[in-house]
């Protein structure tokens, strides 16, 4: 084999070799922790979160607005489902189930609504960083906002709330307790005064809590955390 053909396989082979391992080294993951610009999802191993799912359950959640005066909708349970992605961003759907129109009286829910209502969400953590606790914000995932129709119907004429459908629109803030401990299980806490909804452009406000974790582990553990990311 000649020097110059023994010169050119020996940079072949350093091509393909850089070719493999490029890739490799730009796929590696981000780490939390090293920065301080904005709050991310974090897995226990300290790696950014990226299209992981996630699943909770909660007991009692009430949805109130200033329609017809005051209005009271209130659910037995609910359930969550999301995928958080990088940046401290995600989206999924909260399902309230057993609901019942509790205010005014002689105004009711529809009945496939009083089996379920599903509100689709987008997510975000507060981006910047201000040396206070991170908090979430979910918010609408139609135009304007919207999150979801309700139908109300009078369950007799004295109902004072017109029997139509309701847009429920607007962003609900929540906190999260020990969000930056790494934990299997975290809590997302609706609140009142977290509210930025409106039902049929009436004020409105979602009270919840529900307890989320992993679907599936990451590095062996099923812990995460909220973290700093660059």
């Amino acid at each position: 084999m000649s020097r110059t053909r023994l010169m050119i396989l020996t940079l072949l082979a350093v091509f393909i070799v850089g070719a493999v391992v490029l890739p490799s080294a730009l796929a590696e993951p981000k780490k939390c922790a090293t920065g301080s610009t904005h709050w991310v999802f974090c897995y226990n191993n300290n790696e950014e979160m990226s299209l992981q799912k996630v699943e909770g359950s909660g007991g009692k959640a009430v949805l109130a607005s200033t329609i017809g005066g005051e209005a009271k909708f209130e659910c037995e349970t609910s359930t969550l489902t999301a995928e958080l992605e990088s940046l401290g961003k995600g989206g999924g759907k909260l399902t309230l189930h057993t609901c019942k129109e509790t205010k005014p009286e002689h105004c009711k829910l529809s009945a496939a609504e009083e089996k379920e209502i599903e509100l689709p969400f987008v997510e975000s953590l507060t981006n910047e960083y201000k040396k206070v606790p991170p908090e979430g914000t979910f918010a609408g995932t139609g135009a304007n906002e919207e999150i979801y129709n309700l139908a109300i119907e009078h369950e007799t004429s004295a109902c004072v709330i017109p029997a139509e459908n309701y847009r429920i629109t607007g962003k609900q803030g929540t906190e999260l307790p020990k969000a930056e401990e790494s934990l299997t299980e975290h809590e997302i806490v609706a609140k009142k005064s977290l509210s930025n909804l409106k039902v049929g452009g009436n004020e409105a406000s979602l009270s919840a809590t529900d307890k989320v974790k992993m679907s599936s582990s990451h590095g062996g553990s099923l812990a995460w955390y909220v973290g700093l990311g660059n």
